[in-house]
């Protein structure tokens, strides 16, 4: 008589968390989490016509108690939150990743790899193929604190300071970078002129910081 129990292996966490990117929205970071072997289906869920191109995995990990993970992940990064009825956070996938890589998480990407997709080629090749704009300048994303003072190099003597991700002051006025470069070339008011190239903080190009912040696609 055969008494091998002949019953499916059941996998101890069904449940897994994933780290999504899209290209149509940079800077932005989904964190959710769905049964394991359904994580590209959950893709092809998110994949609506609202939006432009399928979400990419960066890290899918099975992890026991996955919503309790996924809600210590959403507080930890509470404050860089975009809108509080979205999974979507203003940070860079490592730094949800390294907190998932500290827990005692089972890497599966390979696997979410072998799962089939719904999502037709075309538009899968659309969001390879995509190549998106560089973002206006930020001073804090390219690590120029509020308070740092630029020089202008096409007058030396003419200084501003940060006050804001994107404003300067100077003397009273607190304006765009932009316009600051108009006043400091004399242009004329509306004149289109690229700031970065022609500013330094602390003896460097703001142009050279923004590259290292912002790679060119083709760079990338």
């Amino acid at each position: 008589m055969n008494n091998m129990n002949t019953d499916p292996v059941v996998t101890e966490h069904q449940d897994a968390v994933y780290i999504l990117t899209n290209k149509a929205m940079p800077n932005l970071v989904k964190i959710g989490f769905t049964r394991a072997t359904d994580i590209k289906m959950r893709i092809a869920e998110l994949y609506t016509t609202g939006v432009p191109f399928p979400f990419h995995p960066e890290w899918v990990c099975r992890i026991k108690n996955a919503a309790e993970a996924e809600r210590a992940l959403h507080k930890a990064f509470k404050h860089n939150r975009v809108n509080k009825s979205r999974e979507f956070f203003d940070i860079e996938p490592e730094q949800a990743i390294e907190i998932l890589k500290l827990l005692n998480t089972e890497n599966i990407m390979a696997e979410v790899e072998k799962q089939p997709t719904i999502i037709d080629h075309e538009s899968i090749d659309a969001e390879k193929n995509f190549k998106p704009r560089r973002p206006n300048l930020d001073f804090k994303k390219i690590g120029v604190p509020i308070g740092s003072v630029l020089q202008s190099i096409k007058d030396p003597a003419f200084y501003v300071t940060v006050v804001g991700a994107k404003k300067v002051k100077t003397g009273t006025d607190e304006i765009s970078l932009t316009e600051a470069t108009r006043r400091a070339h004399k242009l004329a008011d509306g004149y289109p002129i690229q700031p970065a190239p022609h500013w330094k903080f602390n003896g460097q190009l703001l142009q050279e910081l923004y590259d290292k912040a912002y790679p060119a696609a083709d760079e990338s």
